[in-house]
Protein backbone atom coordinates (compact mmCIF):
# COMPACT_ATOMS: atom_id res chain seq x y z
CA UNK A 1 0.00 0.00 0.00
CA UNK A 2 0.79 3.84 -0.40
CA UNK A 3 2.00 5.88 2.55
CA UNK A 4 -1.19 7.82 3.91
CA UNK A 5 0.35 10.61 4.20
CA UNK A 6 0.97 10.69 0.05
CA UNK A 7 -2.24 12.93 -0.34
CA UNK A 8 -3.13 16.80 -0.39
CA UNK A 9 -3.31 17.61 3.14
CA UNK A 10 -0.07 16.43 3.83
CA UNK A 11 2.25 17.47 0.20
CA UNK A 12 0.21 20.97 -0.64
CA UNK A 13 3.47 22.14 -2.26
CA UNK A 14 4.14 19.14 -4.64
CA UNK A 15 4.51 19.82 -7.85
CA UNK A 16 6.59 16.63 -9.46
CA UNK A 17 5.82 12.64 -9.03
CA UNK A 18 6.92 10.03 -10.31
CA UNK A 19 5.49 6.25 -9.04
CA UNK A 20 7.72 3.41 -10.86
CA UNK A 21 7.96 -0.74 -9.79
CA UNK A 22 5.30 -0.30 -7.69
CA UNK A 23 4.48 -3.77 -8.60
CA UNK A 24 2.42 -5.20 -5.79
CA UNK A 25 0.01 -2.06 -5.01
CA UNK A 26 -3.51 -2.60 -6.37
CA UNK A 27 -5.03 1.19 -6.38
CA UNK A 28 -3.74 4.49 -5.91
CA UNK A 29 -3.77 6.80 -3.11
CA UNK A 30 -6.12 10.03 -4.12
CA UNK A 31 -3.43 11.52 -6.01
CA UNK A 32 -6.00 13.84 -7.63
CA UNK A 33 -5.91 16.25 -4.30
CA UNK A 34 -2.86 17.16 -4.62
CA UNK A 35 -3.00 20.71 -5.28
CA UNK A 36 0.10 22.31 -6.43
CA UNK A 37 1.06 19.02 -9.06
CA UNK A 38 2.22 19.56 -12.21
CA UNK A 39 3.69 16.21 -13.49
CA UNK A 40 2.66 12.89 -12.51
CA UNK A 41 4.38 10.15 -14.41
CA UNK A 42 3.17 6.51 -13.35
CA UNK A 43 5.06 3.37 -15.48
CA UNK A 44 5.45 -0.67 -14.34
CA UNK A 45 2.63 -0.35 -11.62
CA UNK A 46 1.69 -4.01 -12.55
CA UNK A 47 -0.58 -4.46 -9.52
CA UNK A 48 -3.14 -1.86 -11.02
CA UNK A 49 -6.15 -3.50 -13.33
CA UNK A 50 -8.60 -0.70 -12.93
CA UNK A 51 -7.64 3.32 -12.02
CA UNK A 52 -11.19 4.24 -10.60
CA UNK A 53 -12.61 6.99 -7.98
CA UNK A 54 -9.28 6.77 -5.25
CA UNK A 55 -6.96 8.12 -7.78
CA UNK A 56 -8.90 11.01 -7.98
CA UNK A 57 -9.99 11.30 -4.21
CA UNK A 58 -13.76 11.56 -5.56
CA UNK A 59 -14.89 12.45 -1.68
CA UNK A 60 -13.75 15.58 -1.78
CA UNK A 61 -15.31 18.64 -2.94
CA UNK A 62 -12.27 20.07 -4.40
CA UNK A 63 -11.70 19.54 -8.50
CA UNK A 64 -9.11 16.83 -8.80
CA UNK A 65 -6.24 17.44 -10.65
CA UNK A 66 -6.67 21.05 -10.61
CA UNK A 67 -3.18 21.65 -11.47
CA UNK A 68 -1.59 19.01 -13.34
CA UNK A 69 -0.38 19.83 -16.83
CA UNK A 70 1.45 16.55 -17.83
CA UNK A 71 0.13 12.93 -17.19
CA UNK A 72 2.39 9.63 -18.38
CA UNK A 73 1.38 6.47 -17.88
CA UNK A 74 3.89 3.75 -19.59
CA UNK A 75 4.47 -0.33 -19.19
CA UNK A 76 1.10 -0.82 -17.22
CA UNK A 77 1.07 -4.63 -18.38
CA UNK A 78 -1.86 -5.37 -16.07
CA UNK A 79 -4.36 -2.39 -16.58
CA UNK A 80 -7.91 -3.01 -18.31
CA UNK A 81 -9.52 0.14 -17.89
CA UNK A 82 -9.62 4.22 -16.43
CA UNK A 83 -12.74 4.61 -15.03
CA UNK A 84 -12.95 8.37 -16.08
CA UNK A 85 -14.88 10.93 -13.64
CA UNK A 86 -14.00 14.60 -14.33
CA UNK A 87 -10.98 16.88 -13.57
CA UNK A 88 -8.16 17.46 -15.65
CA UNK A 89 -9.08 21.19 -16.02
CA UNK A 90 -5.59 22.20 -17.30
CA UNK A 91 -3.96 19.14 -18.66
CA UNK A 92 -1.56 20.30 -21.66
CA UNK A 93 -0.23 16.66 -22.51
CA UNK A 94 -1.15 13.19 -22.47
CA UNK A 95 1.06 10.05 -23.10
CA UNK A 96 -0.20 6.32 -22.61
CA UNK A 97 2.73 4.25 -23.91
CA UNK A 98 2.99 0.17 -23.80
CA UNK A 99 -0.57 -0.68 -21.94
CA UNK A 100 -0.96 -4.06 -24.01
CA UNK A 101 -4.52 -5.19 -21.55
CA UNK A 102 -6.22 -1.69 -21.68
CA UNK A 103 -9.39 -1.09 -23.36
CA UNK A 104 -11.13 1.63 -21.82
CA UNK A 105 -11.02 4.51 -21.96
CA UNK A 106 -9.80 8.06 -22.02
CA UNK A 107 -11.40 11.51 -20.01
CA UNK A 108 -13.60 12.90 -22.92
CA UNK A 109 -13.68 16.65 -21.69
CA UNK A 110 -10.15 18.14 -21.78
CA UNK A 111 -10.50 21.87 -22.52
CA UNK A 112 -6.79 22.29 -22.42
CA UNK A 113 -5.38 19.38 -24.22
CA UNK A 114 -2.72 20.13 -26.38
CA UNK A 115 -0.87 17.00 -27.04
CA UNK A 116 -2.08 13.38 -27.12
CA UNK A 117 0.40 9.97 -27.73
CA UNK A 118 -1.00 6.46 -27.64
CA UNK A 119 1.67 4.23 -28.30
CA UNK A 120 1.21 -0.21 -28.18
CA UNK A 121 -1.69 -0.25 -26.25
CA UNK A 122 -3.41 -3.38 -28.59
CA UNK A 123 -6.65 -3.78 -27.02
CA UNK A 124 -7.86 -0.27 -26.97
CA UNK A 125 -10.98 1.03 -28.12
CA UNK A 126 -11.33 4.32 -27.34
CA UNK A 127 -13.46 7.74 -28.39
CA UNK A 128 -10.58 10.69 -29.15
CA UNK A 129 -11.53 13.40 -26.40
CA UNK A 130 -12.54 16.67 -28.58
CA UNK A 131 -9.80 19.07 -27.57
CA UNK A 132 -10.38 22.59 -29.15
CA UNK A 133 -6.43 23.62 -28.52
CA UNK A 134 -4.48 20.15 -29.49
CA UNK A 135 -1.75 20.83 -31.67
CA UNK A 136 -0.36 17.16 -32.20
CA UNK A 137 -2.50 13.75 -32.29
CA UNK A 138 -0.36 10.62 -32.65
CA UNK A 139 -1.95 6.72 -32.00
CA UNK A 140 0.23 3.98 -33.03
CA UNK A 141 -0.18 0.62 -32.45
CA UNK A 142 -4.14 0.22 -30.92
CA UNK A 143 -7.34 -1.38 -31.92
CA UNK A 144 -10.18 0.77 -32.76
CA UNK A 145 -9.95 4.62 -32.88
CA UNK A 146 -13.16 6.99 -33.46
CA UNK A 147 -12.26 10.16 -34.26
CA UNK A 148 -14.99 12.99 -33.40
CA UNK A 149 -13.41 15.93 -34.36
CA UNK A 150 -10.05 17.42 -35.50
CA UNK A 151 -9.11 20.60 -34.06
CA UNK A 152 -8.32 23.33 -35.86
CA UNK A 153 -4.95 24.16 -34.33
CA UNK A 154 -3.59 20.71 -34.86
CA UNK A 155 0.03 20.66 -36.21
CA UNK A 156 1.33 17.16 -35.69
CA UNK A 157 -1.04 14.16 -37.09
CA UNK A 158 0.05 10.68 -37.16
CA UNK A 159 -1.83 7.19 -37.49
CA UNK A 160 -0.08 4.04 -37.84
CA UNK A 161 -0.92 0.58 -36.96
CA UNK A 162 -4.86 0.49 -35.78
CA UNK A 163 -7.27 -2.28 -36.70
CA UNK A 164 -9.58 -0.04 -37.35
CA UNK A 165 -10.44 4.05 -37.21
CA UNK A 166 -13.59 5.71 -37.78
CA UNK A 167 -14.02 9.17 -38.33
CA UNK A 168 -17.38 11.16 -37.59
CA UNK A 169 -16.46 13.76 -40.02
CA UNK A 170 -16.30 11.06 -43.01
CA UNK A 171 -15.72 13.53 -45.98
CA UNK A 172 -13.09 15.60 -45.18
CA UNK A 173 -10.29 13.70 -42.87
CA UNK A 174 -8.61 16.70 -42.58
CA UNK A 175 -9.34 20.92 -43.37
CA UNK A 176 -6.61 22.63 -41.43
CA UNK A 177 -3.98 24.71 -42.88
CA UNK A 178 -2.11 25.10 -40.56
CA UNK A 179 -0.66 21.36 -40.15
CA UNK A 180 2.59 20.86 -40.47
CA UNK A 181 3.66 17.32 -40.92
CA UNK A 182 1.25 13.93 -41.27
CA UNK A 183 1.56 10.22 -41.97
CA UNK A 184 -1.62 8.40 -42.67
CA UNK A 185 -1.72 4.55 -42.46
CA UNK A 186 -4.54 3.73 -45.47
CA UNK A 187 -4.67 -0.06 -43.96
CA UNK A 188 -6.25 1.46 -40.92
CA UNK A 189 -9.77 1.83 -43.51
CA UNK A 190 -10.77 -1.29 -44.90
CA UNK A 191 -14.05 -0.04 -46.72
CA UNK A 192 -11.87 3.91 -47.63
CA UNK A 193 -12.69 4.66 -51.52
CA UNK A 194 -12.42 8.21 -51.49
CA UNK A 195 -9.60 10.54 -49.77
CA UNK A 196 -9.80 14.11 -49.89
CA UNK A 197 -7.05 16.79 -48.65
CA UNK A 198 -8.02 20.23 -48.48
CA UNK A 199 -6.14 23.09 -47.48
CA UNK A 200 -2.56 21.39 -46.94
CA UNK A 201 0.33 22.89 -47.23
CA UNK A 202 3.25 20.58 -46.41
CA UNK A 203 4.43 17.15 -46.63
CA UNK A 204 1.92 13.99 -46.30
CA UNK A 205 3.11 10.22 -46.46
CA UNK A 206 0.25 7.65 -46.90
CA UNK A 207 0.98 3.95 -45.94
CA UNK A 208 -1.20 1.91 -48.09
CA UNK A 209 -1.11 -1.63 -48.07
CA UNK A 210 -3.29 -4.69 -50.13
CA UNK A 211 -6.21 -4.11 -48.26
CA UNK A 212 -6.84 -0.54 -48.96
CA UNK A 213 -6.59 -0.63 -52.59
CA UNK A 214 -10.41 -0.05 -53.21
CA UNK A 215 -9.51 3.63 -53.23
CA UNK A 216 -10.75 4.97 -56.07
CA UNK A 217 -10.58 8.99 -55.92
CA UNK A 218 -8.46 11.15 -54.44
CA UNK A 219 -9.07 14.82 -54.07
CA UNK A 220 -6.72 17.40 -53.40
CA UNK A 221 -8.26 20.83 -53.05
CA UNK A 222 -6.40 24.66 -52.13
CA UNK A 223 -3.07 22.98 -51.24
CA UNK A 224 -0.75 25.77 -51.99
CA UNK A 225 2.35 23.47 -51.29
CA UNK A 226 1.91 19.66 -51.17
CA UNK A 227 4.14 16.78 -51.16
CA UNK A 228 2.88 13.39 -51.26
CA UNK A 229 4.07 10.13 -50.40
CA UNK A 230 2.87 6.95 -51.11
CA UNK A 231 4.58 4.17 -49.59
CA UNK A 232 2.80 0.25 -50.28
CA UNK A 233 4.13 -1.67 -47.08
CA UNK A 234 2.69 -4.84 -48.53
CA UNK A 235 5.36 -4.71 -51.41
CA UNK A 236 8.13 -3.18 -49.10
Amino acid sequence: MFPSWLNGCHLPNLISLKLQNCRSCSHFPPLGQLPSLKELSISSCNGIKIIGEEFYGSNSINVPFKSLEVLEFERMNNWEEWLCIGGFPVLKSLCIRNCPKLKRALPQYLPSLEKLKIFSCGELEVSIPKADNIIELEVKGCDRILINKLSSSLKKFVLSGIRYAEFSQAHNLINNPILEGSELDLGCYNSLHTLCLKGWNFSLVLYTCCSCHDIHRIYVEECMRIIISIIDIFHS
